[in-house]
């Protein structure tokens, strides 16, 4: 087995391994999560709501943009991968 990076559309993307598009989707949910803590720590909000909050929006709209914009179906697989990322990544800064 052999990880690549590869392109597909305008972000880079894992492959190579069964699942690899749902790790890279959990990825970028953590980098949307990480987002989200930024702005909740600038602006003083819920450092755990906003990053899961921020990275669920990313998940709908990627998912959206997919379906209208590349033609693809929605996966609600890639929302649920997004997401739990974001869960984790909260639950870890949060302690």
């Amino acid at each position: 087995m052999s990880i690549k990076i590869v392109h597909h559309g305008k972000l880079p993307a894992l492959a190579g391994f069964r699942h690899a598009d749902k790790a890279t989707h959990a990825i970028y949910g953590a980098f949307a999560a990480a987002g989200g803590s930024v702005i909740a720590n600038l602006f003083d909000l819920n450092s755990v709501a906003v990053p899961v909050a921020s990275a669920a929006a990313f998940a709908v709209g990627k998912e959206i943009y997919d379906e209208k914009v590349r033609n693809k179906q929605w996966k609600i697989w890639d929302v649920i991968a997004i997401i739990t990322s974001a869960l984790i990544y909260a639950a870890v800064v949060s302690k």
